[in-house]
Order: C-alpha cells, then sequence, then structure tokens
C-alpha cells in the first residue's frame, strides 16, 4: 500500500505543476497579446497545448517526476 501513496503523491505533485505552468504560459499569453479582455478560453487552451507538446521530451517528463526544473 505505501508503494500506491508514494506514487498518488507524485502524480498530485506532478498534476500541480502542470497546472502551475498553464496557468504562468496562459497569463504570458494574455500579457503578449496587451491584455485584451475575452480570449481567456483561447489563451488557456494555447497553454494547454504548449506545455503538454513540451511534455514529449523525456527531460520535461523526469523533471516533473523528480521535482527538478528542465534542462531547458
Amino acid at each position: 500500500m505505501r508503494g500506491k501513496t508514494c506514487e498518488n503523491v507524485i502524480e498530485q505533485r506532478v498534476d500541480a505543476e502542470l497546472q502551475t505552468r498553464v496557468r504562468v504560459r496562459a497569463y504570458q499569453l494574455y500579457e503578449t497579446r496587451g491584455r485584451v479582455e475575452g480570449l481567456d478560453r483561447e489563451d488557456w487552451f494555447n497553454a494547454e497545448r504548449e506545455v503538454f507538446n513540451d511534455l514529449n521530451h523525456p527531460a520535461e517528463i523526469t523533471a516533473l517526476r523528480n521535482g527538478t526544473k528542465p534542462l531547458s
């Protein structure tokens, strides 16, 4: 049972890290567009796409699981 608990903690940490990355990137996109209101969903979806595309790189996955920053 302890192994499952450890896996759950890692999964929660990865989920929280991904949410933070998406949130930060969505805000960056909003600022890049000159803080124009009304495109928040578009910014969010674009941020998700970018963040999850970055996960295709093995260093990103390892960094998330280890709680470290990626090399990029």
